[in-house]
């Protein structure tokens, strides 16, 4: 047997040098394999709508059509119908599933709080919108356990009541296209000091954040914002130093009495886009001691 090796010693050379070779090449192969996806690939795709003016919208998705509804922050979807709406549409669950879907993005409880969302046609075109999540007024689906109907806003879509867009809902909507940023550069200061407020009240830090300096400051600002149940604007006026006297209501979360705020808010600049100067309204979301 040993002499058998010993003549067949060449072969036996040549047989262990290809499976070094192959396992070699299996190697690279199988680290090649593994190798995160370059360039993006293997990422959660983004999700946002078309900003398209409320006219056009209403065209889109005419009474009685149905479509999906895709919650931007959630990526969690459900169905409904357009059932009227003429400065807005008002629409309802097609059954009890998507009630409860529905139900699930607000966290088990109806909510006037403003979502951004995707309003994903039936023939597959995305738009951006704003929901509210709170059963109201008149509903026609049977067997759907969503008693009334809600509402959904595009842009530049109004209230029934003030017959003008509503800020929160305008915010959600720009969320919803990607075009926060963008549409904060056409604003006035005023409306940026709205926007800002109305982002806190809707518990969207993220988009107050936008508005402010990157500071500590306002890391801390927006980290005691959140113990905030409501915030009402009651005036902003301009004054000589092109500062703003702003006055405000709060509610903290877990009581009912209201708390009166008036501070001198301060931008960085005269000029959009709009930055606050965070030591102009420190304190302003302070609990009482």
């Amino acid at each position: 047997m040993l002499l058998d090796l010993y003549r067949y010693r060449g072969l036996l050379v040549t047989v262990v040098v290809l499976v070094v070779i192959a396992a070699i090449n299996m190697g690279i192969l199988c680290n090649r394999s593994i190798e995160p996806p370059k360039d993006g690939a293997g990422e959660r795709p983004s999700l946002y709508g078309e900003l398209v003016p409320w006219e056009e919208a209403d065209k889109l998705f005419p009474k009685f059509d149905r479509a999906q509804i895709i919650d931007v922050d959630t990526r969690l979807a459900f169905w409904v119908q357009r059932r009227a709406g003429s400065e807005h549409a008002d629409v309802q669950p097609l059954t009890k599933q998507d009630t409860e879907i529905m139900n699930t993005i607000y966290q088990g409880k109806w909510s006037w709080q403003r979502k951004a969302i995707i309003v994903e046609l039936e023939n597959g075109r995305r738009l951006a919108a704003s929901m509210h999540g709170m059963p109201h007024g008149a509903g026609a689906i049977q067997g759907n356990n969503f008693k009334g109907h809600f509402c959904i806003h595009f842009l530049g879509s109004t209230t029934h009541g003030s017959k003008k867009p509503n800020t929160a809902h305008q915010i959600m909507v720009w969320k919803a296209a990607d075009q926060f940023d963008r549409q904060l550069e056409k604003v006035s200061a005023p409306e940026a000091i709205d926007i800002f407020f109305t982002a806190v009240d809707q518990g969207a830090t993220a988009l107050a954040a936008r508005l402010l300096d990157d500071s500590r400051e306002s890391q801390l600002l927006l980290a005691r914002s959140c113990q905030i149940q409501t915030v009402r604007l009651d005036s902003i006026t301009e004054q000589e130093d092109k500062s703003y006297e702003v006055k405000l209501t709060l509610v903290f979360s877990g009581e009912q009495e209201e708390h009166k705020r008036t501070f001198n808010l301060q931008f960085q600049r005269p000029v959009s886009p709009w930055i606050i100067h965070t030591d102009s309204i420190k304190g302003c979301f302070d609990k009482p001691s």
